[in-house]
């Protein structure tokens, strides 16, 4: 297969990765190279799909926050929990819990 057929082909199979849920930078690194891709290729294709939005370390520290806060109740069972939880929650956006 040309180089440029597999690189095109591996994107746009990363693409579709990142677009189901969030993934991290590594994650979708991994995916790529277990596409058969080299360094060099998988290194311009992660930035291309970060260039395009499809993928953002900050809106992956928010999904998982969010997830962690919603899904495992982060902070309801001991005050120093729920500190820790707002205090993540503010930094990464404040308008999300504004409560105190």
């Amino acid at each position: 297969m040309p180089v440029t057929t597999l690189r095109q082909q591996s994107k746009t199979k990363a693409a579709r990765y990142c677009a189901y849920q969030e993934r991290t930078q590594q994650e979708v690194r991994d995916k790529l190279y277990s596409y058969g891709l080299y360094t060099d290729m998988v290194e311009e294709v992660l930035t291309e799909l970060i260039m395009e939005g499809f993928v953002s370390e900050e809106r992956y520290a928010q999904a998982y926050c969010r997830g962690k806060f919603m899904s495992n109740k982060w902070g309801e069972n001991q005050d120093h929990d729920r500190a820790t939880a707002k205090r993540y929650f503010r930094l990464l956006h404040p308008r999300w819990y504004a409560r105190d």
